[in-house]
């Protein structure tokens, strides 16, 4: 089975695109659009990974990855965030966040970020999917 992601953002736009792009790498992806439909979906698809963005509408996405750690969830957790400052990146990781990708989202830098958390997770020398043009 391919690596699972929660991808989270309030951007249907943003949250499309990095669908799109993950899925054609071979992950397997499901979405969110708000922070109480990311730790409905948590509980139920167990991800491997949650990509979460910081500002969503009705919560933050710290909120979201305290909550779901508190039900029991390990998966490793990156923040896509427009705030990106060496500050805010300090902060996200002290709030759990393993990396923290800015947006606009550098597409082969985010899947390098992902290869590198989710491998390892899953005893896998090494995630690349499909490797698509």
């Amino acid at each position: 089975m391919p690596p699972r992601i929660l991808a989270v953002d309030h951007h249907h736009e943003t949250l499309d695109v990095v669908a799109t792009v993950l899925t054609l790498r071979g992950y397997w992806v499901a979405v969110a659009s708000d922070g109480a439909s990311a730790i409905s979906a948590s509980k139920h698809c167990e991800p491997d990974l949650l990509l979460l963005d910081i500002t969503l509408r009705d919560m933050s996405g710290v909120t979201v990855l305290q909550t779901v750690r508190g039900l029991g969830l390990t998966s490793a957790a990156v923040a896509l965030t427009a705030l990106a400052f060496e500050t805010d990146k300090r902060t996200d990781r002290d709030a759990g966040f393993d990396a923290v990708c800015a947006k606009p989202a550098d597409v082969e830098h985010l899947l390098r970020i992902l290869r590198n958390l989710v491998a390892p997770r899953l005893g896998l020398a090494a995630f690349h999917g499909p490797h698509v043009s």
